[in-house]
């Protein structure tokens, strides 16, 4: 059975805890989250930016798997996103992401990639998509990026609006159909209600018929819902096999499977399923004992 496509390794779940308290941070990584993602940025009050990026450092050096860490850097246009690359550049041990923040141009991506390359070092970036210019320029903003992520609470503030799905829908939108064009992850943003779990399962449920690949969230009791509902189970998975297997049985365009028919785009969404499946599992589900680089 030939896939014949290429797999994209997409984070399903992403933790992200601040970098104020050593004892969280290390806690954080006995959680089942894709990426676990140290926060620089929002959560850190400026007065604790510096002590912020020391916990950074020495938590970067404890990971076991340095390539599935993520830092949240500050606004690109900032002083503190400078003083964040330098701690990063001067770490021995380097995360495996970067999410930008306050993104709104292709030249900023490209701006940091040019910088990271001169010293050898090429993270998978992700921007916060959490401006008006931002949902604006994304056509163009996603073929720089290897990911993008709501900033649900920063977009409705300045729409003036509630952090609701019908609020922000349209964005969600555009995010999915852009980054669902340039071929590279698309996750929605946390929770900000952590004692109402149906807003959970209604966030999850609206952001997964739309397309996004995975979700954030700032509380570790929310991560077995968002794995059960983006990570492949292997119903779907099966069923992905039964259907590229009758369409390799039949000698027409279109077969007929349990009733239902099945021609070429069910069969290309069946491919790659699986595809990026398999390149989730040879990425994310790495052993902590693997050598850092």
């Amino acid at each position: 059975m030939a896939l014949s496509v290429t797999g994209r390794a997409i984070p399903r779940s992403v933790l992200y805890t601040p970098a104020l308290d050593p004892q969280r941070l290390a806690k954080a990584l006995q959680y089942d989250s894709d990426l676990h993602l140290i926060d620089l940025e929002d959560s850190v009050p400026r007065m604790k930016k510096e002590y912020a990026r020391s916990l950074c450092r020495n938590a970067l050096m404890a990971a076991p798997v340095p390539q599935l860490m993520a830092v949240r850097i500050n606004p690109i246009h900032s002083a503190e996103v400078y003083r964040d690359l330098v701690m990063l550049l001067d770490a021995p041990i380097r995360p495996g992401f970067l999410f930008m923040t306050m993104v709104e141009t292709e030249s900023e991506v490209d701006c940091l990639r040019r910088s990271l390359a001169e010293v050898n070092w090429q993270p998978q970036i992700y921007a916060t998509i959490e401006t008006v210019a931002a949902i604006q320029n994304i056509a163009t903003l996603v073929t720089k990026l290897d990911g993008i992520i709501l900033g649900s609470a920063d977009l409705a503030a300045t729409l003036g609006v509630p952090i609701s799905q019908s609020a922000l829908r349209s964005a969600r939108q555009a995010m999915a159909l852009a980054a669902a064009g340039a071929g590279i992850g698309c996750l929605d943003t946390g929770n900000f209600h952590l004692d109402k779990p149906e807003l959970l399962e209604a966030e999850i449920t609206e952001a997964k018929a739309m397309g996004f690949h995975g979700k954030g969230t700032v509380h570790p009791k929310e991560l077995p819902a968002i794995n059960a509902a983006f990570r492949p189970d292997q119903e779907e998975l099966f069923q992905a096999r039964r259907i590229i297997e009758a369409s390799e049985a039949s000698a027409e365009g279109v077969c007929i499977l349990d009733g239902s028919m099945i021609g070429p785009p069910f069969i290309r969404k069946a491919k790659q399923l699986l595809a990026d499946n398999l390149a989730w599992q040879s990425f994310f589900r790495r052993t902590t004992t693997e050598t850092r680089r």
